[in-house]
C-alpha cells in the first residue's frame, strides 16, 4: 500500500472548485416556455427589493457564487478530510525516508588528495625593451632600432639561440604637452605635439641560469640609456616526470585522508568508486622585477631563481560500508 499525499494548497483549491460548480448547477433553471407577451403595467420596485437584487448581483455580479455559507464550508472540510490521504493499491512499499541529502549515489566519503613536488628552476623568461623619444617618428624609430639591434647581437653572441628570442611588441605613440598661450588678453591652454615615442619589447628565453645576471648586465650595457628591463620570470620547462610524482602524492594524500574521516566519524571504509584529476600540473613562476640596475658596470644584477612547485589535486569518493 503506497500513501500519496497531496498539497493542502491544491486540494482547497479543487474543493472550492467542486462547491462552486456544485451551486452553479443548483442555480440553473430551465428556461421558460416562451408565451405571447401581455401587457402588464410595471410593478414599482420598493427600497427591499433593490436591496435583495444588489445583495444578489453583488457590486461585479459575482459575489453571490463566493457566498458558501455554512453548508458550503462544511462540505469543503469534508472534501478535505476524505482526500488529504489516497491509497493507491500497490504492492512496492513506500521508500523509507533517510537523513541523507540527495540521492543514494552521493552517499559516501568524498575527500581531495593534494601532492606537492618542489623542484630548481630551469628556464628564465627575461622580458626587456627599448624605448626613444624625438621630434619626429622617423628619428624615434632610428634609436630604438640601434639599440635593439645591439641587445639582439649580444644575446646571439653569448650563446642565446635567435628561436629563443621573441619580439613581444611594437609601440609608436605621440607625445603631448599641455601649453597656456595669452589670446586677446584671455589665458588659454591646448595640447601640443612634442615628438614620437617608439617602443620595442621582446621575451628572451635564458636556459643557462648560471648566466642570467651575466647576460642581463650585458643587454643594458648594449642598450644603453633607451634600455628597459620590465621583469624576469622563473619556471621548469618540462613538468611530466614531477607531475607523475605529485599525482602519486595526491592519490595517496587522498586515501590518507579518508581514512582519518572513516575513523573519525565511526564508519568502515568501502572501496573506492570515484577518482578524478581535478586540476593539471602547473609549475609556480616566480616572478622579480628589474625596475632598477646597477649603475656601476663593475657590481651585477643579482638573480635569485629559488625554487618551483609543481600541484596535482585528485578528487576520490570511497563506499560507506553497511550503508
Amino acid at each position: 500500500m503506497r500513501i500519496v499525499h497531496f498539497s493542502r494548497a491544491i486540494l482547497l483549491l479543487a474543493a472550492v472548485a467542486l462547491i462552486l460548480a456544485t451551486v452553479a448547477c443548483e442555480d440553473d433553471e430551465p428556461e421558460p416556455v416562451p408565451v405571447e407577451p401581455t401587457a402588464v403595467a410595471e410593478q414599482p420596485k420598493d427600497d427591499d427589493d433593490e436591496k435583495k437584487d444588489d445583495d444578489y448581483r453583488g457590486k461585479d455580479g459575482s459575489d453571490a457564487a463566493m457566498e458558501l455559507g455554512p453548508e458550503g464550508m462544511a462540505l469543503a472540510m469534508q472534501f478535505l478530510e476524505a482526500f488529504s490521504d489516497i491509497d493507491v493499491d500497490d504492492d512496492d512499499e513506500a521508500p523509507a525516508r533517510s537523513g541523507v541529502i540527495g540521492d543514494a549515489q552521493d552517499a559516501g566519503v568524498w575527500v581531495n588528495g593534494v601532492g606537492v613536488v618542489s623542484a630548481a628552476p630551469d628556464l628564465a623568461e627575461l622580458d626587456l625593451g627599448v624605448s626613444a623619444t624625438a621630434s619626429t617618428v622617423s628619428d624615434a624609430r632610428d634609436v630604438a632600432a640601434e639599440a635593439m639591434t645591439a641587445i639582439v647581437a649580444h644575446f646571439i653572441a653569448s650563446g642565446v639561440a635567435p628561436a629563443d628570442i621573441r619580439t613581444r611588441r611594437i609601440s609608436i605613440q605621440p607625445q603631448y604637452d599641455w601649453q597656456e598661450r595669452i589670446e586677446e588678453g584671455v589665458r588659454r591652454s591646448e595640447r601640443v605635439l612634442t615628438g614620437y615615442q617608439v617602443s620595442n619589447t621582446a621575451i628572451v628565453l635564458v636556459r643557462d641560469l648560471d648566466r642570467a645576471s651575466e647576460l642581463i648586465d650585458g643587454a643594458v650595457a648594449a642598450g644603453g640609456d633607451a634600455v628597459r628591463v620590465n621583469g624576469i620570470s622563473f619556471r621548469i620547462e618540462d613538468t611530466t616526470e614531477l607531475a607523475k610524482e605529485a599525482r602519486e602524492m595526491a592519490v595517496a594524500d587522498a586515501l590518507a585522508r579518508a581514512g582519518e574521516l572513516a575513523s573519525y566519524s565511526g564508519v568502515v571504509l568501502g572501496r573506492m568508486v570515484f577518482l578524478s584529476e581535478v586540476s593539471a600540473p602547473s609549475p609556480v613562476f616566480a616572478e622579480r622585477a628589474l625596475a632598477s640596475l646597477a649603475a656601476d658596470a663593475s657590481v651585477s644584477t643579482p638573480v635569485s631563481p629559488g625554487e618551483q612547485e609543481v600541484r596535482v589535486t585528485v578528487l576520490a569518493v570511497f563506499d560507506i560500508q553497511g550503508s
